[in-house]
């Protein structure tokens, strides 16, 4: 017999389960792949629930889009946080480790909404539609070991990427109304954890970053023992406050391997707590805090939509159809489309929209390290500059990371620096003249960083360890490194470089080196330097003589995939623009090609390509031979 009350029972827990809650996570508002204003102030309003909760009296965090627009600033207690970089490596101030941010006149109050921004964009720009990393990830992959504090293993894949975004760079760009990316770090890229990406149905938008306690230290997890879990209360409230807008599960970077080894993306999974916001919520019981280039402290505002003119980057048109590609940046980042370097030798237009579709091309076949699911191809970013470190044109896949905007920049430019014969008299100017010292100690040649030899950045990066050759402990050091005092803050010339007088943290210069005066001077690095793969320098012959002319480079992926992109994609579009030459100054036509192995650093290795590294062929090595 048929019971009469079920079908009443089933309409009234119908009922019930369609009558909104009161109090709920947040939720999207609408399907737009962008953060709206009442988004940002539930992610903010559920921080500061969580922090409540924790018995958290200071508290800082910070909203971005995908390109890095600071979109709510937050500050929870009267006294706002002090910061202390520190590594735990070292015991004195050395570089940027065990400095108190607070002290700094250029910084004083505004420490922790830096350090929050700091941790937001980093989340931000090395995540993607393909893959989530966290700022635990970063500090998981820029130490001195890989895994972090394995003896006699390499350095981790982004081993120097924390100096990258730099406040004093020409290309990020600045200022607190929103606009396009990407916008300058107050602190580069943050390895402290407290920064996780927000997600709205599968699209990447945008980040928060977390800054509490009363003393934080804006630091690095040391101890990576998957048994061994922090109880980072940054991380916690971070983590806590992305619910209804988390990446799915499968992109997580511990989903994600590099090397065989799993990468890191929280340690509180277990320890988080389910905010009860009521959806659409102002924040309260604390303020919004204004921050001069980054946020105007008048409330939560709406992030641009990545792929739209307005974020900056946008579907690129002619050859480079497909891609994606970034307008032009006035006065000294002159981005694709642009002129092209002057003169016979100078790349011409042509030859610079054709390097970049070879070496995109070159992605769209290439397996990708990072992203998920399997199978899926590198999503990268390419650069190429002029013999001065000029940028003449920059394009990219559509779902690359952000970070790979500077990044590639800094790429070129580091392969251009140490390949001509002024990087040492151009160091020297710069205050590095002891790493030309020690350069020239180490290869044994007076003419170190005289002689022309062509540098890619992996080769750099080599020398830039603080134990050489890398992965043997107790080892010489690298004569670009610390050595004994080397710790992620306390790197060697690629920090110190941009540090005198902290010019890292300084937002209006348009370059970020200065000379010993502190006067600023553009060597040709003026978004700074970096020391990871995928960075070449491209040569021309002419007369029966080779001539340097510019850089290329490749970055979003793996530094082996970086590698194989860019220098692959530097030899296909030598053999496509001989094949086809375009009409030029010079009599007979010689395309961009690679140094020959002759004039490359003996002992040094110039690059490294994965095996079998395409999804549509079976090649094992493509870099033999070039």
């Amino acid at each position: 017999m048929k019971k009469a009350w079920l079908p009443a029972l089933s309409l009234l827990l119908i009922g019930l389960l369609c009558v909104p809650s009161a109090f709920a996570t947040c939720s999207p508002r609408d399907k737009r792949p962008r953060l709206h204003a009442q988004e940002v102030n539930c992610i903010v309003q559920q921080a500061v629930e969580v922090s409540t909760r924790k018995g958290v009296t200071a508290m800082t965090v910070a909203v971005t889009d995908r390109v890095g627009n600071v979109l709510g600033l937050y500050q929870l207690g009267g006294t706002p946080s002090r910061v202390r970089i520190r590594s735990g490596l070292l015991s004195a101030v050395r570089g940027l480790d065990n400095v108190v941010l607070n002290d700094l006149p250029i910084v004083g109050e505004s420490a922790a909404p830096r350090a929050a921004i700091a941790k937001a964009i980093t989340a931000a720009y090395f995540s993607s539609a393909g893959n989530a990393f966290s700022t635990r990830t970063a500090g998981f992959i820029v130490q001195r070991h890989f895994p972090p504090r394995f003896p006699n293993t390499p350095g981790g894949p982004l081993f120097g990427v924390q100096f990258s975004q730099l406040a004093c760079g020409d290309f990020v760009q600045k200022g607190s109304a929103i606009g396009p990316g990407s916008r300058a770090s107050p602190l580069g890229a943050a390895a402290d954890p407290g920064g996780f990406p927000l997600y709205k149905r599968g699209q990447m938008v945008g980040a928060i970053g977390v800054v509490a306690g009363t003393n934080s230290i804006y630091g690095i997890d040391l101890d990576t023992s998957p048994v061994v879990l922090d109880q980072d209360l940054e991380e916690i409230i971070a983590q806590s406050a992305t619910a209804g807008f988390q990446p799915k599960v499968g992109i997580r970077a511990d989903r994600i391997t590099a090397g065989g080894i799993t990468l890191r993306y929280t340690d509180s999974d277990g320890r988080l707590l389910t905010p009860d916001t009521v959806t659409g919520a102002v924040p309260s019981a604390g303020a919004w805090v204004p921050l001069t280039n980054y946020f105007p402290g008048t409330g939560a505002r709406t992030g641009v939509q990545y792929g739209k003119a307005k974020s900056g980057f946008k579907p690129a048109a002619g050859m480079l159809e497909g891609y994606f590609s970034l307008p032009r940046r006035p006065p000294r980042a002159s981005v694709f489309p642009s002129t092209a370097s002057q003169g016979a030798l100078g790349l011409t237009q042509r030859e610079v929209e054709t390097l970049l579709k070879q070496t995109l091309d070159v992605a769209r076949v290439t397996r990708s390290q990072i992203r998920r699911p399997l199978g899926e191809y590198a999503q990268v970013t390419a650069t190429v500059v002029d013999a001065s470190g000029n940028v003449l044109g920059q394009a990219r896949t559509p779902d690359a990371l952000i970070d790979s905007s500077d990044v590639t920049i800094q790429k070129a430019r580091t392969a251009v620096f140490f390949s001509r014969p002024t990087a040492a008299d151009r160091l020297i100017l710069a205050g590095g003249e002891s790493y030309v010292t020690s350069a020239q100690t180490f290869f044994g040649r007076s003419d170190a960083f005289r002689n022309g030899r062509a540098f890619s950045t992996r080769a750099i990066g080599s020398i830039h360890r603080p134990d050489f050759p890398d992965g043997i402990d107790r080892r010489p050091r690298g004569p670009l490194s610390r050595g004994a005092d080397w710790s992620p803050f306390n790197v060697g010339l690629e920090l110190d470089l941009v540090l005198r007088n902290l010019q890292i943290l300084r937002e209006t210069p348009g370059t970020c080196t200065v000379d010993s005066s502190n006067v600023e001077v553009n060597i040709g690095l003026a978004n700074g330097m970096t020391i990871f793969p995928g960075g070449f320098p491209i040569y021309r012959e002419m007369n029966g003589s080779l001539y340097i002319i510019g850089g290329i480079s490749a970055s979003g992926d793996g530094s082996d995939q970086s590698d194989l992109i860019a220098f692959v994609g530097l030899q296909r579009a030598t053999d496509t623009l001989a094949a086809a030459p375009p009409p030029t100054l010079m009599a007979v036509y010689k395309p961009p090609r690679h140094p020959p192995s002759n004039i490359r650093v003996s002992g040094l290795k110039y690059v490294q390509c994965p095996q079998s590294p395409f999804l549509d062929s079976r090649v094992q090595d493509p870099c033999e031979g070039l």
